[in-house]
C-alpha cells in the first residue's frame, strides 16, 4: 500500500506542471462563463427597464375619519399592517415612522404605544406609457387567466396597486395552491371588491 502511494505521488509529481496548466484553464474557462452570463444579465435587465409598461407613483389622498391618536402594538402588528388598519394603504408606514423617530422600521415591539399621525391617506397610482399593447383593467368581480399572468399584474389591473395580490390569493387560495407564483391559464379568479 505504502508502494503504490509513492508511485502515485511521484506521479503527480512529475505532471504538476500539466496539472497546474490544466486546472489554470479550467479556471479561466469558469470565471469567463460567469462575465459573460453577468453581461448578459445587465443588458437583459436594461431592455426590460426602457420597456417598462407603467410607471408607479405614490400620491397623497383624503385623510381617514376616526383616526386614533396613539395605538399599543399587538403581536404579530409590523409597521405596514397597521398603515393598512387604520389608513387602508401600507404605504403610510412612512408617516407613522417619522411621527414616531423610529430607528429601525422592521423592529416593533409588543406593547409600544405608538402615535398615528393625522395624515392623508397614500395610494399608489399606475400612469400608462406608450404601450406596444394596451392594458387592459380589471373592472367585474372575477378574471379568467391567460398565459403568463401573474397576481402581482392582476393586481396592479383590478385595483391600480401590485401590493393588493395577497387579497387576490387569499380570496383564491384553495383554487392557486399553496404557491401563489404558479397560476395555471384558465383559471377564474375571484376579485374581492
Amino acid at each position: 500500500m505504502e508502494k503504490k502511494l509513492k508511485e502515485i505521488l511521484k506521479t503527480l509529481k512529475i505532471n504538476e506542471s500539466l496539472i497546474s496548466t490544466i486546472m489554470g484553464g479550467v479556471v479561466i474557462v469558469v470565471v469567463g462563463t460567469l462575465m459573460i452570463n453577468y453581461f448578459k444579465s445587465i443588458n437583459k435587465m436594461e431592455d426590460l427597464s426602457s420597456g417598462t409598461d407603467t410607471l408607479t407613483q405614490i400620491v397623497e389622498g383624503e385623510k381617514p375619519e376616526n383616526l386614533p391618536v396613539t395605538y399599543i402594538v399587538e403581536k404579530g402588528d409590523n409597521l405596514w399592517s397597521i398603515a393598512e388598519k387604520f389608513y387602508k394603504s401600507g404605504y403610510n408606514f412612512t408617516d407613522i415612522v417619522i411621527a414616531n423617530q423610529i430607528i429601525d422600521a422592521n423592529q416593533i415591539e409588543t406593547g409600544t404605544e405608538l402615535t398615528i399621525p393625522q395624515v392623508e391617506v397614500k395610494k399608489i397610482t399606475v400612469a400608462e406609457q406608450e404601450l406596444n399593447e394596451a392594458v387592459i383593467t380589471i373592472d367585474g368581480d372575477s378574471y379568467t387567466t391567460v398565459a403568463g399572468d401573474y397576481l402581482w399584474d392582476i393586481a396592479v389591473r383590478a385595483y391600480g396597486d401590485g401590493y393588493a395580490w395577497t387579497q387576490i390569493y387569499e380570496a383564491n387560495q384553495e383554487a392557486i395552491g399553496s404557491n401563489p407564483s404558479l397560476i395555471a391559464k384558465g383559471m377564474i379568479l375571484s376579485i374581492p371588491r
